[in-house]
């Protein structure tokens, strides 16, 4: 039967975060490489959650009581989740983008082309020339999307 030993939860000041890992100040002293996520692997499935530089995080001791590995397991504030690695980008305020498109449907409902149209008259065939009507390019056309305007870049997945 495997035995374990205690493990200790201490809070930490985050001092500096490079990529999966951070270094954290306990009072006067500093520990490095705490980990972001506890297994390391160079898989990227999973969640990296990275804390602001400056928060309180809480570490637990991940080398059954050896106090040799350290891994963050709480944040008082956070910069970033990747989750997977990140992959597919920042995730979509579902309101901002709804909005956005329903003002795309609006002005495609409402929109009008002035001009002269060339229509087929009857089943002859024979185009009925300089009928007044609406025909043409739109005088304005909507804005393109911009994935600026809503997307959270907070959360990538």
């Amino acid at each position: 039967m495997c035995q374990s030993k205690q493990s200790a939860l201490i809070m930490a000041e985050v001092k500096q975060v490079e990529d999966t890992t951070c270094n954290v100040a306990i009072d006067d002293l500093e520990l490095r490489g705490v980990r972001l996520r506890a297994v390391v692997n160079n898989e990227e499935s999973g969640i990296v959650v990275t804390p602001k530089v400056g928060s309180m995080v809480m570490i637990t001791d991940i080398s059954n009581g050896n106090m040799s590995d350290w891994a963050v397991i709480m944040y008082s504030e956070i910069e970033t989740i990747a989750i997977n690695g990140g992959k597919n980008e920042g995730l979509i305020n579902i309101k901002d983008i709804t909005d956005k498109l329903n003002v795309l449907v609006d002005w495609c409902k409402n929109h009008t082309h002035s001009g002269v149209i060339t229509a087929v008259s009857g089943g002859s065939g024979a185009p009925a020339v300089g009928t007044n009507g609406n025909t043409g390019k739109p005088i304005t056309a909507p804005n393109a999307f911009n994935q600026s305007d809503y997307e959270d870049d907070k959360i990538t997945h």
